[in-house]
C-alpha cells in the first residue's frame, strides 16, 4: 500500500510534468500562431511567399495535437469514457475505469509508443526530410511516442492512485448538459 508521502511525492511529479506540458503547448501554439501570421504577411502583404512557413506550421498542430491530447486524458477529457462510466451500475464504476485505463495504456504502449517508434526509426531510416525547413520528418512524428509515454504515466497514476471525482449530477431540465465532474 503506497504511504501519503508516495502519494503526495508522486502527485507533485506528476503536477510538474502537467505543467511542463501545458507551457510545451502555450509555447508551441504561440510559435505556430506567430509563423502563420508571418506566412500570411510574406504571401499577400511583401508578395514573396515563405517556403518554410506551412511546414512549421504544420510540424507545430501535429505536436499541439499530440501533447494535447495526453492532457486531454489527464483531465479526463477524452470522449466516450464517462458516457459508459455515467450509465453503469455505481459499484462497479470503480473496477470498469480501472478496466479502461488498463485498456488506454495497452493502446499506448502497443500504437503510440511502440509503433510512433517504429515510425520514428523508419523515417530516419528513409531519410524524409521536409523541404522548407531542412528537418527529418522524423522529428515531426516523434510526438506521437512522446505522447504516448505521457498518457502512459497518466494511466498509471490512476491506477495507482485514483483521483477522487465529483459525483455526476443530473442536467438541468432542458439544458442537455450534467455538471460536476468526469468519473475517470
Amino acid at each position: 500500500m503506497p504511504t501519503n508521502t508516495t502519494v503526495s511525492t508522486t502527485s507533485r511529479w506528476r503536477a510538474a510534468f502537467t505543467r511542463s506540458l501545458e507551457w510545451a503547448c502555450i509555447t508551441m501554439m504561440a510559435v505556430m500562431i506567430l509563423d502563420v501570421i508571418w506566412g500570411v504577411l510574406s504571401r499577400f502583404v511583401f508578395r514573396s511567399p515563405s517556403r518554410w512557413t506551412d511546414e512549421l506550421a504544420t510540424f507545430m498542430l501535429i505536436w499541439i495535437a499530440m501533447l494535447g491530447a495526453a492532457l486531454a486524458h489527464r483531465q479526463a477529457s477524452h470522449l466516450g469514457v464517462s458516457w459508459l462510466i455515467e450509465r453503469i451500475d455505481p459499484r462497479i464504476a470503480g473496477v470498469v475505469a480501472r478496466f479502461i485505463h488498463v485498456l488506454i495504456i495497452g493502446f499506448a504502449v502497443v500504437v503510440m509508443v511502440y509503433g510512433g517508434a517504429l515510425l520514428v526509426q523508419d523515417r530516419f531510416r528513409a531519410g524524409q526530410v521536409l523541404p522548407g525547413l531542412g528537418w527529418s520528418k522524423a522529428w515531426m512524428y516523434l510526438a506521437v511516442p512522446v505522447a504516448g509515454v505521457f498518457i502512459i504515466g497518466y494511466s498509471l497514476h490512476e491506477l495507482i492512485w485514483p483521483t477522487p471525482r465529483a459525483p455526476l449530477v443530473p442536467a438541468e431540465e432542458g439544458t442537455g448538459a450534467s455538471t460536476g465532474g468526469d468519473m475517470i
